[in-house]
C-alpha cells in the first residue's frame, strides 16, 4: 500500500513539473490575467491654473511587474461635479507632448463633455475615445515604475469662474459601464490577443487630491500659486511658501495621507526617513490658493 501511495506521489510531482515546463517561456512563466491585479490608472498632479480651469496627468501603471504590459487601447470616462462651474460652460483638451505612448496609441479625437447625465444629477461626463489597435507586438510597454507610464496632460476649462470652495470631485468610470455612461477601459495584449482588463474606481482607478476651488478668502492668486516651490533632497521634502500655508498634506500614490501639518509659514522641511523613494503627491491650501504637485522623493 506504501508503495502505490508512493508511486502516485511520484507521478503527480512529475505532472506538476511538466505542467511547470510547458507554462513557461524563456524562464518566465505565461501571462495570466489577474483583473484588477493587472493594471491600475490614476489621476495625479491636479492643478487649479486660474480661476477656471483644472489641469491633471493620467497614469496607467504596470502591477503586475513580473510580466510585460503591452498596451492594446485605453479610453477614458470621467464623471466630475456639475456645482462648480454653475451658471457657465466647460471645454475639456488635452497636451501630448509628454506622453509616454507610442504615437500609434496617443489620442487625437476630441474631448467629448455631456452635462446631462440620466440618473446621475449634478454630474457631468467626460469621454476621451481610445485610438484603433495598432496591431499584435506594436503596443507600448507600460512601466511598472510607479507613478507608470504618462497617457495625457488633461484639462478642463469653464467659461465662468469655479464656485468657490467647490470640489471637483472627479471619479473614474468602471469598465462595465454602459450608456448613459462611458466605460474606463483598458486592453492589453495577451498571447496576441487584445484582452479587456476590469477597471474599479477606488480599487485600480484612482484619482489623488480633491483640492477646494477658489478657496473663499482673498481671491485667486495666480502669482502665489506660481511663487510656491516644492522639492525633495537628503529624504526630505520642501515646500516653501510666501506667507502661511493653512495646510500641507502629503499622499502616497494610493491617495492615503501620510503627513499633514497646519499654518505653516516660509519654509518647511518634512523628513521621510522612514518611506521608500518614490513619488508623492504635496497639497498646499493657503487662503487663495490650492497648489497640488508630484514630488519624486530622494
Amino acid at each position: 500500500m506504501k508503495n502505490l501511495l508512493f508511486l502516485h506521489m511520484k507521478k503527480f510531482i512529475s505532472f506538476m513539473v511538466l505542467l511547470t515546463l510547458i507554462n513557461t517561456v524563456n524562464g518566465q512563466a505565461m501571462y495570466s490575467p489577474k483583473a484588477e491585479t493587472d493594471v491600475s490608472i490614476s489621476i495625479l498632479n491636479l492643478t487649479q491654473p486660474t480661476d477656471r480651469t483644472i489641469e491633471f496627468d493620467i497614469y496607467i501603471l504596470d502591477t503586475d511587474p513580473a510580466q510585460p504590459f503591452q498596451l492594446t487601447t485605453v479610453q477614458l470616462g470621467l464623471l466630475f461635479n456639475s456645482l462648480i462651474y454653475t451658471g457657465g460652460t466647460i471645454s475639456g483638451s488635452y497636451d501630448n507632448s509628454n506622453s509616454g505612448l507610442l504615437t500609434t496609441q496617443q489620442p487625437t479625437a476630441n474631448v467629448s463633455i455631456s452635462t446631462t447625465v440620466t440618473g446621475l444629477p449634478n454630474q457631468t461626463l467626460l469621454r476621451l475615445a481610445s485610438r484603433p489597435p495598432p496591431g499584435t507586438g506594436n503596443g507600448t510597454i507600460i512601466s511598472s515604475v510607479s507613478p507608470g507610464t504618462l497617457m495625457t496632460h488633461m484639462r478642463i476649462t469653464s467659461t465662468v469662474p469655479w464656485t468657490a470652495d467647490s470640489q471637483p470631485n472627479i471619479i473614474f468610470t468602471t469598465s462595465s459601464a454602459t450608456t448613459p455612461l462611458y466605460a474606463t477601459a483598458i486592453a492589453e495584449y495577451i498571447s496576441g490577443i487584445g484582452t479587456p482588463l476590469v477597471i474599479t474606481p477606488g480599487t485600480n482607478a484612482i484619482v489623488c487630491c480633491n483640492p477646494f476651488l477658489n478657496p473663499l478668502g482673498t481671491g485667486f492668486d495666480l502669482n502665489n500659486i506660481n511663487s510656491i516651490n516644492i522639492f525633495s533632497a537628503n529624504k526630505n521634502i520642501y515646500i516653501d511658501c510666501p506667507g502661511t500655508a493653512k495646510q500641507i498634506s502629503v499622499y502616497n500614490m494610493l491617495g492615503s495621507v501620510i503627513a499633514m501639518e497646519e499654518n505653516v509659514t516660509g519654509l518647511r522641511k518634512i523628513n521621510f526617513n522612514n518611506f521608500p523613494n518614490e513619488c508623492y503627491i504635496v497639497k498646499v491650501v493657503t487662503n487663495n490658493s490650492v497648489t497640488t504637485r508630484k514630488v519624486l522623493l530622494k
